[in-house]
């Protein structure tokens, strides 16, 4: 099966690199959740430094959100890595993954935002 290319999409005055993203965007506004979109980048891990560029950055409960495809195979192994180095970093184990699909009220109220 051929991936897909992901989409670029403007909205809210940022430039998404994915079509995904920017739902997600739609939907973190709607629900009033304060948001940044690629705030800061990072050398994380060991030689070599990887570099890694979360997706959202929710200052409200001080946490990265990253968003990817939903596949069966869930976040790959270099994915899950990155979240981990950056987890360390910046002494936190707040990082979450979220599928394409668009969660449900519950689960947003859940998170208390």
């Amino acid at each position: 099966m051929q991936a897909m290319t992901p989409l670029i999409t403007h909205y809210n005055g940022f430039k998404f690199r994915s079509r995904l993203e920017a739902r997600w965007a739609t939907y973190l506004d709607a629900l009033g959740v304060i948001y940044d979109y690629e705030r800061e980048g990072f050398s994380i891990g060991t030689t070599p430094k990887t570099r890694y560029l979360p997706d959202f950055w929710l200052p409200r409960l001080e946490s990265w959100l990253e968003i990817k495809p939903d596949t069966p195979e869930g976040p790959t192994r270099e994915e899950l890595t990155k979240c981990h180095f950056l987890a360390q970093a910046r002494r936190t184990t707040q990082m979450d993954f979220l599928p394409k699909d668009t969660p449900r009220v519950e689960q947003i109220e859940e998170m208390d935002v």
